[in-house]
């Protein structure tokens, strides 16, 4: 039912208009952008306005440097065949979904958090991930510390019943939540992983052309067997955060 206008310009915008949504892609000098500040209407950026979406829902955001569409492809997935309809957003299309978003009748907003822009920092989601802390978008960050910072930052929003599923294996992302005195992250913090000391661990492990076989355990009991159907021991890792969210 929406009204799709190709192009830039002024004359784009509907006489009774409440609200007006951009990207960081856009920029102040934006003809249709001037033109809502001209007549007062409310202006948002995209990231602020999935916020305040997000707060009318169960919050679910996964960031990280890389995986971020993919396991959040993987949870809402798992979301809609369970039955609990969610509405979720992508960054990119997924086929099993019918597209990179959806707006469910159910209580969950699945969504990327893209560190770009320090878009996340708009989020306030009750469960979170932590995928991976890279260096990247340098564009908006001076450095890796600054972007530890942001992801820090980030998982301090998380609300404090909440829960943040973080890389255990990651050296950048233990930075991030391991201190509790820098950034004040309330929410409680478990890891995943190969490694004996995070919360979710991969064991087991073996190998199909490509395709990780391996069982979960969660504090060290069995939780589950997966089998993966996308190659590579990164997805081992995206699927291993879907599973400690989807717990939850």
């Amino acid at each position: 039912g929406a009204a799709i206008r190709v192009g830039q310009n002024a004359g784009n915008l509907p006489k009774e208009c409440d609200l007006v949504v951009y990207s960081a892609a856009i920029n102040e000098q934006n003809p249709e952008l001037l033109a809502a500040t001209q007549r007062n209407l409310e202006v948002l950026k995209y990231s602020k306005m999935l916020g305040r979406l997000m707060n009318e829902r169960v919050g679910v955001a996964i960031s990280g440097t890389h995986g971020k569409s993919t396991t959040t492809g993987i949870v809402a997935f798992a979301l809609a065949a369970a039955g609990m309809d969610p509405s979720f957003i992508v960054g990119a299309t997924v086929e099993q979904l019918g597209g990179p978003s959806g707006a469910g009748a159910g209580k969950h907003f699945v969504l990327e958090a893209c560190e770009f822009d320090r878009s996340f920092l708009n989020y306030y989601p009750t469960y979170a991930a932590i995928l991976n802390v890279d260096e990247d978008h340098l564009d908006c960050y001076a450095n890796i510390e600054a972007i530890i910072e942001a992801f820090r930052a980030f998982a301090s929003q998380v609300r404090p019943e909440g829960v943040v599923i973080a890389n255990g294996d990651d050296r950048n992302t233990n930075v991030a939540v391991g201190s509790k005195e820098t950034g004040g992250i309330a929410a409680e913090v478990q890891t995943f992983g190969l490694s004996e000391a995070c919360a979710w661990r991969g064991v087991n492990m073996s190998d199909d052309r490509g395709r990780c076989r391996f069982d979960v355990e969660f504090h060290g009991k069995k939780f589950c067997r997966l089998e993966m159907k996308l190659p590579g021991l990164h997805n081992a890792y995206n699927a291993l955060a879907a599973t400690g969210l989807l717990y939850h």
